[in-house]
């Protein structure tokens, strides 16, 4: 596993930790990494079940920007580490000959954070709804890079 990787890793179950309580009542129903190399943006949204059952269309990663917990981690202190990481991912993308190759690069190290045993365990804390998924999806061809293991999320 990458630095990269386990550093994101990191954050993602520090926040996790962090908000458990909030979300104590609303099962979840998608986790998604939102990933913009060529900018240096990474985030996370939070999809409730509440928000499905209001709206379905939600139920899409290309929806995350209108999800209630988009962009969920960037209040907490514990998010702060990951902005070395986005911009280490910016630099990479903008020196690369080939941008698109180092932009799926980090899609899937976004993945690969999401699966370790340390995000794993940070999410079986929260309630989960019907059909719960994890995402990282390219924001502009909607193509996913989280596999789903064949039993578990």
């Amino acid at each position: 596993m990458s630095i990269w990787v386990k550093e994101l890793a990191i954050a993602i179950s520090a926040v996790l930790a962090e908000r458990q309580e909030e979300f104590s009542l609303q099962p979840l129903r998608m986790i998604a990494i939102d990933c913009h190399p060529w900018s240096g943006h990474l985030s996370f949204g939070v999809l409730t079940q509440q928000e499905i059952d209001s709206s379905p269309i939600l139920a899409n990663p290309d929806e995350m920007a209108a999800w209630t917990y988009f962009e969920f981690p960037s209040d907490s202190v514990s998010w702060h580490s990951t902005k070395t990481l986005a911009e280490q991912m910016k630099q990479a993308y903008f020196r690369a000959d080939t941008p698109k190759t180092i932009a799926e690069h980090y899609f899937n190290e976004c993945a690969k954070a999401l699966r370790t045993t340390i995000v794993q365990q940070a999410i079986d804390h929260y309630p989960r709804g019907k059909d719960f998924r994890l995402s990282v999806a390219h924001p502009d061809t909607g193509q996913e890079f989280y596999v789903p293991r064949l039993f578990g999320f």
